[in-house]
């Protein structure tokens, strides 16, 4: 892994300013290559093109369209265009992925040689996180003609640790991400500008939103820069900055992979979260 191209002022500086910070070449071409091809094994082995039994995602109301193929290791979610009315898969199996979750860093060594590093470990101690601890960690996945708009939302809330304000994305390109096959976008400041209006929590009766959802329409798209980046690229962001992304429009798929964690020094997981700890699914302290 290359060395930090930033200074730590900097890096600090755009963060809590900004709301994110964009640090291009952080991840060599090996490393991007061994991640992706560790996906690529893994939709291999744990997806039978014949599968027949795809559930519909619990998150499709608000945002997280697609099919879903349970695993006691990995989930596999695939965009609704690439899956028919009987929900079967329309073509490969390896084609019109939405993400593959959710803790990779916990079974996969390409993602853990990554999210346990010594230069992630450098920005978190930048950053003051003082108990880094990942809830998940995925590939995300845009490809031709099943693709879709992200729409505008933050993190926090769909991953509530209270007080708010101490979940950090960290998102890695592992390919180029352009203006055409949907790169990030950004409300720069958001994190501080734009309350947090919106929850959702498991409750006895099954998934509730608390608050307002339609909040964030009130964000113009005027308000978003967009951030093309080249492969190897990594983006941190803050849990409350308000972000999304268009669909790819180009006849090349875009791959990234992503893990999201809240500091346990400064703040209480909600015990009704959408992600929560499993048998299979383990939470993770990056600093022993």
């Amino acid at each position: 892994m290359p060395r930090l191209v930033t200074s730590i002022e900097n890096l600090t500086n755009n963060y809590f300013k900004k709301g994110f910070v964009v640090l291009p070449k952080f991840l060599s071409s090996d490393e991007v290559k061994l991640m992706n091809d560790s996906w690529y094994k893994i939709v291999d082995k744990y997806v039978d093109e014949s599968e027949a039994q795809l559930i519909r995602n619990v998150g499709e109301s608000y945002g997280k369209s697609g099919y879903e193929i349970p695993q006691k290791e990995v989930n596999v979610v695939y965009d609704k265009k690439a899956v028919d009315e009987d929900r079967k898969l329309l073509g490969s199996k390896f084609k019109g992925i939405h993400t593959i979750g959710n803790d990779l860093h916990n079974k996969f060594e390409a993602f853990k040689n990554v999210v346990f590093s010594e230069e992630v470990k450098t920005i978190l101690k930048a950053l003051q996180i003082g108990a880094p601890t990942v809830t998940t960690s995925t590939t995300l996945h845009k490809w031709p003609l099943t693709s879709s708009e992200v729409p505008a939302h933050q993190d926090e809330s769909f991953l509530v640790a209270e007080p708010h304000g101490h979940i950090t994305g960290f998102w890695f390109s592992l390919t180029d991400a352009t203006l055409q096959n949907g790169c990030l976008e950004f409300v720069p400041m958001s994190h501080r500008t734009v309350p947090l209006k919106t929850t959702f929590i498991f409750t006895e009766n099954g998934l509730k939103c608390i608050g307002k959802q339609d909040y964030l329409s009130e964000v113009k798209d005027s308000d978003f820069e967009q951030f093309p980046v080249e492969k190897g690229t990594l983006v941190v962001f803050n849990g409350l900055t308000v972000h999304k992304s268009k669909p790819n429009e180009t006849n090349e798929p875009r791959h990234s992979f992503q893990f999201l964690l809240y500091d346990k020094s400064k703040a209480v997981w909600h015990k009704d979260n959408y992600v929560r700890e499993s048998r299979f699914h383990k939470f993770t302290t990056i600093f022993n």
